[in-house]
């Protein structure tokens, strides 16, 4: 994700979108989104019920 990141905002990374957000905000969240749950699993809301 990280390289998809770099990949699609390379060129714009530091710039600020129309609302004055960071451009590449969204995937941004979902890269730490994804390795929280990587690290720290899905606890109570795991599908297995363990």
């Amino acid at each position: 994700m990280a390289m998809a990141i770099f990949l699609a905002y390379g060129n714009s990374l530091f710039t600020l979108g129309k609302h004055g957000a960071p451009v590449f905000e969204l995937p941004f969240l979902y890269l730490v989104l994804s390795l929280m749950i990587f690290v720290f699993g899905s606890g109570k809301y795991a599908l297995n019920g363990k």
